[in-house]
């Protein structure tokens, strides 16, 4: 812990890290930010989030995962979710990110475009997972056009920002087979990108697990 510290920044990289004094004696400022009564640290990390779901939040709580998921969840996104609503719903979650200290979060939902350019646009960043999933969603019919809208996706951000990572988000083992995992798989190492996926969530899905693998 440095008490009356300070951080010199150029262009957006951080330079130093010291003492009040030893900084202002290092480095000229053409703007100064005030840090007394503040903390300066590394910002937080959220590893798993679905970000535009903030307008969902509160709705069919208190459920086992299958019944809050296919009784509630997915046929309320094909009802309400589209660009727009994955828009205004990113830009609460990062609001919200944002004034409680995280600076960085991994995304699953619909429309990685929109999630990628709200975090663009707001300073932030994230690996941003275009999802797939076998069923019709808002954004694609079935597995096979997710992965391949998915595609299009990282093509159009993987060198786009230094903020933003593009990713595969293969929603889960129970919403996609073997071999369909197995694709998307192929899919993150020929485009050379990562993979985020549910695991472990429930009771269900470790015994859907158990049994069926």
């Amino acid at each position: 812990v440095i008490e009356a510290g300070a951080v010199a920044i150029d262009d957006g990289i951080i330079l130093a890290v010291g003492s009040a004094i030893d900084i202002n004696a290092k480095y000229a400022a053409i703007e100064n930010l005030s840090g007394e009564d503040k903390v300066v640290m590394p910002g937080l990390v959220n590893g798993h989030s679905h970000a535009a779901m903030t307008l969902l939040r509160g709705m069919a709580d208190d459920l086992a995962l299958m019944d809050w998921l296919n009784n509630y969840i997915f046929p309320s996104e094909m009802q309400f979710v589209d660009a727009e609503f994955v828009r205004i719903g990113t830009e609460l979650a990062c609001w919200e990110m944002i004034r409680g200290g995280t600076t960085t979060f991994v995304d699953m939902y619909y429309y990685p475009d929109i999630v990628a350019e709200v975090v663009e646009s707001c300073g932030m960043r994230a690996l941003v997972s275009a999802t797939v999933i076998d069923q019709r969603s808002p954004d694609a019919e079935d597995a096979g056009d997710s992965i391949s809208k998915g595609i299009n996706f990282i093509g159009r951000w993987k060198n786009r920002s230094s903020r933003i990572t593009p990713i595969f988000g293969p929603h889960a083992n129970y919403t996609l087979s073997a071999e369909q995992l197995q694709a998307v798989r192929s899919a993150a190492n020929k485009h050379g990108v990562g993979v985020s996926i549910h695991m472990s969530e429930s009771p269900f899905e470790l015994q859907y697990s158990k049994d069926t693998f």
